[in-house]
């Protein structure tokens, strides 16, 4: 075993130090040392493991040594924002807590996650939040905004309550109606925010539309403008990862379009 899994899931390792009663999961112990071996060979692993293993820890103790100790940044997709939510409030706090490397994190949504402080004022302007108003959604308004006006990160997930779209569209927006630079509240994007802190990150969280409409992108372009550059990519369930990159990168083939072309 190599020398850093055994200190951490080893019988008296970082892990036992931390929770009494601590019990090492050969399954566990035996994904890490796959994942290590991975990243050391530069080759692609599949690995699956029953539920109950401890995945998440698994992976993220070699994932976070390679990225600490080779400067690899290393990118972990999720099929769900519960997973994600997981991994950036509980999994990997942890492992900075822990673990004898500095390493840092970030995640990373995508544009319509975030508050958009210009379609905000656009709205507040034009009163048309008012006609909210009069639907019924009066006291949910009334959250939402007073959260605008005192959110760091912007990102919809830190409400309590889940907005309808109808509601949440009014404080978003998408990458295409984005006004990017010429925007006058770039210096408080709460988007371009998030995308800064995972440029300075050693290890992103995204979803797999996220990480899918990358890889497009730059393959259209050669250039990294979703997601910065990265060395590793970690595909959290990647079972779930097929019907997504086939809306990215497959085509429909229809019996008529056959006959048309014959």
């Amino acid at each position: 075993m190599n020398d850093y899994i055994d200190n951490v899931f080893g019988p008296s390792g970082v892990l036992a130090r931390r929770f009494e009663g601590y019990t090492p999961r050969p399954a566990q112990i035996e994904l890490a040392r796959a994942v290590d071996a991975a990243l050391g060979d530069g080759r692609h692993l599949m690995a699956e493991a029953p539920t109950g293993t401890g995945k998440s820890i698994g992976y993220g103790v070699p994932a976070t040594y390679h990225a600490a100790h080779h400067e690899r940044r290393v990118v972990i997709a999720t099929a769900n924002i519960a997973l994600q939510e997981q991994l950036v409030g509980k999994d990997l706090p942890l492992l900075a807590e822990l673990l004898p490397w500095d390493f840092e994190y970030a995640l990373l949504k995508g544009k319509s996650n975030y508050l958009c402080h210009d379609r905000l004022y656009q709205e507040e302007a034009e009163g048309t939040l008012e006609l909210l108003d009069d639907r019924g959604d009066g006291a949910m308004l009334d959250d939402l905004v007073a959260w605008a006006r005192s959110t760091v990160t912007g990102d919809v997930s830190e409400l309590s309550f889940q907005p309808p779209y109808r509601l949440w569209r009014r404080f978003s927006t998408t990458s295409d109606e984005c006004k990017g630079s010429d925007c006058r509240f770039r210096d408080e994007c709460c988007s371009l925010r998030a995308r800064e802190a995972a440029q300075e990150a050693d290890v992103v969280v995204c979803n797999y539309h996220l990480l899918f409409a990358h890889l497009q992108v730059k393959e259209a372009t050669g250039q990294d403008l979703v997601l910065p550059p990265f060395d590793v990519a970690i595909l959290d369930e990647a079972h779930k990862a097929a019907d997504i990159a086939r809306d990215f990168f497959g085509f429909r083939i229809t019996a008529g379009s056959v006959r048309w072309a014959t």
